[in-house]
């Protein structure tokens, strides 16, 4: 979903797209910081395991990046529709939709197959951040 150019990192460009589809407003300023803060070679790209040590760091330590995990956990609930903790298949189609990345059935089956980890259909909070990148 945040990869566009699938080189298995996640530049500015593309951490502000994602952002912003989910609803999150947040300053430039800010992102670039995060971004640099994540990288852990200080190259302003971040790869999926960088992004994810970043985010339990931000756990561990708590601070003013309290604001983005809220943001984080916020976008996973408009694609939790019915509030259960997690994400079926239709409730990610009907997020994809919104946010207005479509996804055919093969896509869906395809980011599901990627993102479940635990291979019970569905994707928990820790699954749903892994398929941002």
């Amino acid at each position: 979903m945040l990869d566009k150019n699938q080189d298995g990192r996640v530049n500015l460009s593309e951490m502000k797209h994602m952002l912003s589809s989910l609803g999150i407003r947040i300053e430039d300023s800010i992102v670039e910081a995060l971004m640099k803060q994540a990288s852990e070679r200080d190259d302003g790209l971040v790869s999926e395991d960088e992004f994810l040590r970043w985010m339990a760091a931000q756990e561990e330590i708590g601070g003013h990046e309290d604001d983005l995990m809220d943001d984080l956990l916020a976008a996973f609930r408009v694609f939790d529709k019915d509030g259960n903790g997690y994400i079926t298949k239709d409730e990610l189609k009907m997020a994809m939709d919104l946010i207005g990345e479509p996804v055919t059935e093969v896509q869906l089956d395809e980011m599901l197959k990627a993102t479940d980890i635990d291979h019970d259909g569905r994707i928990n909070y820790e699954e749903f951040v892994k398929i941002l990148l």
